[in-house]
């Protein structure tokens, strides 16, 4: 593995570790059950989303040896 693929598999766990913990947030949130919080659970999810799609992305393209 090239030292450039080591940094992308390092930066594709930081990122994993950062969702990680921003769901056990999103689910601290969630069970507090007010308006606010649910809206920014919401809000949470979305980022999630996107950030999950950018990191399949990348994987994907790892996997593929570009």
């Amino acid at each position: 593995m090239t030292i450039e693929e080591q940094s992308d598999v390092l930066d594709l766990a930081l990122r994993l570790n950062s969702l990680s913990t921003l769901c056990r947030l999103m689910v601290d949130h969630l069970h507090e059950g007010s308006q606010a919080n649910l809206a920014e659970g919401a809000d949470m999810f979305s980022i999630v989303h996107h950030a999950l799609d950018s990191t399949a992305i990348k994987l994907e393209t790892l996997a593929a040896g570009k």
